[in-house]
């Protein structure tokens, strides 16, 4: 950077070439020459560090600057600024520091007015005060899309992330359980034959089917621990012993549910002979049903999953306001988030409260706001914690509670939550953008959040106006 001096009369005369500065009358753009300081900077040059507080407003004469930051996957375009551009920190901005480094990408010169001078400048020049507003507001409108655009566009990739480990567990068991559920009924197919090769009298032939139709038709779903399992197959692997049967059947007969009484009623029945052949047909039937229940659990699970997501986006349905179903809403949320949460040591509940009316809301924007109350508690609590979500009606109002036992938010930064690009996760695992976007979207939506934060207990409640019932 090149600090010069520059005579009044030169900044002027480009300052009056400015479009963004031509309706300003030329005492108020001789105040600017005369209380500015004249810069040059080289391409490449800093215009303004990260690290820096922002103190300057920012009239562009020439080349162009431009604002970086990045999300964990390199540097991203986020603004620029070019000849008439008037930028930094602006009157009434809260401004602190830019997001990234202010890069100037060429060779650039520009006049800086330092906030000490916004007084005078106020009472000096209204006209360009006027003129400073309207950009601040346009400014404030950018980034405020593009702010939300970003914060869409990282929810989208933890969802796409999310939907690919939902959907590649039961996928890959169902694929699994597919091409072993070609082998169990070529078992079925020979077993079958045997057994019809035995010599056998209406009765045991009835018994026997009976079997067959048992284990086929159990669909079992009952979950027991490894050790009631080994329980069971230790049970059936003496059982078939005692009978001079291989137990390699053993583990095909405890999935399908046959039980010890069952193989009792064959044995009582049936010749040793007639009896194996009976025993290895209901194992091999057992084990084929077993894998047909496991491939339409896993593909219905698939599709719980591809519901839930078309659920929580909305994808099919235009952005409008609408009345909108929290108590979905809040249900399509936590049945996305909770295998997260759970592989985070994370214990998700939810309570409705009865009778919850709807509110008026663009369903997409409002999953995007309970998705983020609910993802900051589960990254908070993350190794053993507990996230309860609530949602009740207060009088005229819907209130929805996400309360976590994680360890607070510290005092002296409960008053910056909501602030834009502020937080206290490391590089890469976030913007600063949730909250403040949790914080626009309930406004738009005519509610209001809030929260109260202590160790060990922490939760943010939105309150939105519930849509009175049809008379």
């Amino acid at each position: 950077m090149v600090t010069t001096e520059s005579p009044v009369a030169t900044l002027v005369q480009r300052l009056e070439s400015l479009k963004s500065l031509q309706t300003c009358p030329r005492a108020e753009l001789e105040w600017l020459a005369e209380h500015g300081e004249f810069r040059r900077y080289a391409a490449g040059d800093v215009v303004l560090s990260t690290k820096e507080e922002s103190r300057e407003m920012i009239v562009m004469f020439s080349g162009r600057i431009v604002v970086y930051f990045g999300h964990g996957a390199g540097r991203r375009h986020s603004a620029e600024s070019r000849e008439g551009s008037i930028t930094g920190l602006l009157p009434f901005s809260r401004l602190k520091s830019p997001p990234s480094d202010v890069l100037a990408e060429e060779e650039t010169e520009l006049i800086a007015i330092h906030r000490r001078l916004f007084p005078e400048m106020l009472h000096n020049c209204p006209v360009l005060v006027e003129s400073l507003v309207h950009n601040m507001v346009d400014r404030a409108r950018r980034f405020a899309a593009a702010d939300w655009q970003d914060e869409k566009v990282m929810s989208l990739g933890r969802l796409a992330a999310g939907l690919a480990h939902e959907l590649n567990n039961p996928a890959a068991a169902a694929s699994s359980d597919a091409t072993r559920l070609a082998s169990a009924l070529r078992d079925v197919g020979l077993s079958a034959h045997e057994f019809g090769l035995s010599t056998l009298d209406p009765a045991q032939r009835t018994l026997v089917l009976d079997a067959v139709d048992q284990c086929q038709g159990s669909n079992r779903s009952i979950v027991v621990s490894t050790a009631e399992r080994m329980e069971a197959e230790d049970s059936v692997s003496e059982w078939l012993g005692r009978h001079d049967i291989a137990d390699d059947v053993a583990m095909s007969l405890v999935d399908g549910g046959v039980p010890i009484e069952t193989l009792d009623q064959l044995a009582g029945s049936l010749s040793a002979e007639s009896l194996a052949r009976a025993v290895r047909w209901v194992a091999a039937s057992a084990a084929a049903s077993n894998l047909a229940t496991n491939v339409r659990r896993a593909t219905q699970r698939m599709c719980d999953v591809v519901s839930a997501i078309r659920d929580f986006s909305h994808m099919d349905r235009a952005v409008v306001r609408e009345p909108t179903d929290v108590a979905q809403g809040l249900a399509d949320t936590i049945n996305i988030t909770r295998h997260g949460a759970n592989a985070s040591g994370v214990t998700l509940t939810l309570d409705i409260g009865p009778s919850l009316p709807k509110v008026a809301a663009v369903a997409a924007d409002l999953n995007q706001v309970w998705s983020h109350l609910v993802g900051n508690a589960v990254y908070a609590t993350a190794g053993d914690g507990e996230v309860d979500v609530r949602a009740m009606l207060d009088g005229h109002t819907v209130v929805v509670a996400v309360r976590d036992n994680g360890p607070g938010i510290p005092v002296h930064l409960q008053s910056r939550i909501f602030d834009p690009f502020f937080t206290t996760k490391p590089v890469g695992e976030g913007i600063g953008l949730g909250l403040d976007t949790v914080r626009r979207t309930v406004s738009d939506f005519g509610g209001e959040v809030e929260f109260e934060s202590q160790p060990g207990r922490t939760e943010f409640r939105v309150r939105l106006p519930a849509v009175p019932a049809p008379s």
